[in-house]
């Protein structure tokens, strides 16, 4: 008889409240789904993996922007508490109040004894507050092979 996965978020104790509380179910890292958005007779189509991270549109009250790959910027109604309810963890994660990110584009997290810094992209690195440490940590391990080897050296190719 097949046994029933047990979902990620009551398997891993130390994550956030926040995740716990998502409707959208918690699946296997990266698994693609998408957003439908509409604005009256106009409905957009947003897939998970092509949305690079969410944050606080400073400039307009109560919205947020939906940053794709491809440089497309989408901005909508609503806070990034309520989106979130609708995306998977550990695919999209709170680095801090005011920015959500698709951790398929994460690359590097250095953290530090007060703040921490998530590399999602050579030209995007955002602050990862204490509170969410762990929580980027999770994702970030969550369906990888863990090696447990010190990093000596990084080359970056040369242009």
């Amino acid at each position: 008889m097949a046994k029933k996965k047990e979902p990620l978020a009551k398997k891993v104790k130390h994550v956030s409240k926040a995740v716990v509380k998502r409707k959208a179910p918690v699946q296997y890292v990266f698994e693609d789904g998408k957003l439908l958005l509409s604005n009256g007779s106009t409905k957009y189509l947003i897939w998970f993996r092509d949305i690079m991270f969410i944050d606080i549109d400073d400039g307009q009250f109560n919205c947020i922007r939906i940053n794709c790959k491809d440089g497309k910027v989408i901005v909508i109604e609503g806070t990034l508490e309520k989106i979130l309810e609708h995306l998977p963890f550990p695919d999209f994660i709170m680095v801090h109040r005011s920015f959500v990110a698709n951790m398929l584009y994460a690359k590097t997290f250095v953290r530090d004894k007060d703040s921490g810094v998530l590399y999602l992209s050579e030209k995007i690195k955002v602050k990862v507050s204490k509170g969410h440490y762990n929580d980027v940590d999770v994702s970030m391990a969550h369906g990888a092979n863990v090696l447990d080897f010190k990093v000596v050296e990084v080359k970056e190719p040369e242009e």
